[in-house]
């Protein structure tokens, strides 16, 4: 009856379905079936339909073959889940002990979704346009329609605009353009997202010092995969970056760059749009479900050549992957709290090695898992111990706070602070007191010789 089988995951959270499904191929899927693509089916007796991503085609199945029910159609044109992203869920899913459903929701945007015999429709936007520019007013015949008249006239005077900017830029309401349209006076295209082209875009790619020449040498040449890039604070591990994300680019390979959400500024994607301008797509948090869903079809349709974000960034439909990047890579943010719990960090270097890339971990401060894989030889070190632009370092003083007790100084700032903090506000000018302190747990300590009282 079949001569191919897919299998597939449910579009099901519950964890009784969490399992891998078998359908027939109906012989006039077999040329457009594929791993990656998403189906409908019907699951259980239920006559609704639901979709599945297929994760396997086979020829040959061990399930009674009246127990096989046929898939029913194919939901995709392309491929919207990569192979090497299905062998990564598979990884995620035995490592972190999660459901595949939970993995795939990671991947496939919600704005996609089809459940229930319906399909989630996302809304373009309009673009209206006036059809035949150099025709008179007055051969429009619309003597008592002055709010037509006023429409025809606006857009004598632009190529094209958006609906709803017109509508805000005007008293004119969308049903008189609707009129318009029906007697073909208007011209009316709907688009997923509209271009920014008012941004002018002079790109730069700074050069590089000796040191960061030969950080950045030694990645590019070197047969190894993973690499802690270990620079202080100030040397120009950005840069570096940039330069290896333009060097994966000139080869027509696209670049991860992960950094932790409370670093994801306007400050850090206006950096990358001076070098890669508009090419470069973000993912955050504080996207709408159809903006999240926006960057995703930027990236599968090949529109960018740099992802930028948090760990959500780490799955987007990349064709070809040339380099991921891990800035601040001891941030605990990378570490997600909500299922499935995940280790960014550690996802990002499975899915190096899956895709044959490079990976660079960044950090003033590594971690000491991060140190412990560089001495154990699975991650290869890198240093940069000087500024850029031989800038100095700062002045760091380490007080010991029982010499100040015993000098009789029983405040919680030291004098050398409280001399530090005067002069600067003598001379006008603002401080910070950092108090490295999370949670909420007290404690009492013997001021003399440091004891905790537990």
């Amino acid at each position: 009856m079949y001569t191919k089988f897919v299998q597939v995951i449910i579009n099901n959270n519950s964890k009784s379905t969490d399992s891998l499904y078998t359908y027939g191929v109906p012989n006039k899927f077999l040329d457009d079936i594929m791993v990656g693509k998403r189906v409908k089916i019907t699951f259980s007796k239920t006559k609704n339909t639901m979709d599945a991503l297929v994760v396997g085609i086979i020829s040959k199945t061990d399930v009674p073959i009246d127990k096989i029910k046929p898939i029913l159609d194919i939901i995709d044109e392309v491929v919207i889940v990569k192979p090497e992203l299905i062998k990564l869920a598979t990884w995620i899913r035995e490592r972190y002990i999660c459901k595949h459903s939970d993995v795939i929701r990671l991947m496939v945007p919600s704005q996609i979704k089809y459940e229930h015999d319906k399909e989630n429709k996302i809304k373009n936007e309009k673009i209206i346009y006036l059809i035949d520019k150099l025709k008179p007013i007055d051969n429009y015949n619309l003597k008592n329609a002055s709010k037509q008249i006023k429409a025809i006239e606006y857009l004598k005077t632009v190529d094209s605009i958006p609906l709803k900017d017109f509508t805000s830029n005007t008293d004119i309401n969308s049903s008189t353009i609707n009129t318009l349209i029906k007697k073909s006076i208007i011209g009316v295209e709907e688009k997923l997202y509209l271009d920014d082209d008012t941004k002018d875009y002079n790109l730069s790619i700074n050069t590089l010092n000796k040191e960061q020449k030969k950080s950045y040498d030694e990645i590019i040449d070197s047969e190894d995969i993973a690499y802690l890039l270990h620079g202080i604070t100030g040397s120009g591990k950005t840069e570096v970056y940039i330069n290896l994300i333009n060097y994966y680019k000139k080869l027509g390979k696209q670049s991860i760059m992960l950094v932790p959400e409370i670093s994801l500024t306007n400050q850090i994607v206006d950096r990358f749009e001076k070098s890669f301008g508009k090419r470069i797509a973000v993912f955050h948090s504080k996207l709408t479900a159809k903006q999240r869903y926006i960057q995703w079809y930027k990236v599968l349709n090949n529109e960018v050549d740099v992802i930028i974000g948090a760990r959500s960034a780490l799955f987007a439909p990349i064709k070809n992957l040339g380099i991921i990047i891990v800035d601040e890579e001891h941030e605990e943010s990378y570490k997600s709290s909500t299922s499935p719990k995940y280790d960014a960090v550690e996802t990002a270097i499975k899915r190096a090695y899956i895709a044959k890339c490079k990976i660079v971990l960044g950090s003033a401060t590594p971690s000491l898992k991060t140190y412990n894989m560089v001495n154990n030889g699975h991650i290869k070190l890198l240093e940069m111990k000087n500024r850029a632009n031989h800038a100095n370092l700062p002045d760091i003083k380490i007080i010991d706070m029982k010499q100040e007790i015993e000098n009789g100084n029983d405040t919680i700032i030291s004098r050398e602070l409280y001399r530090s903090i005067k002069r600067t506000l003598k001379s006008n000018e603002q401080v910070i007191l950092f108090v490295n302190r999370r949670g909420y747990s007290n404690f009492i300590s013997c001021k003399k010789c440091g004891y905790v009282v537990k």
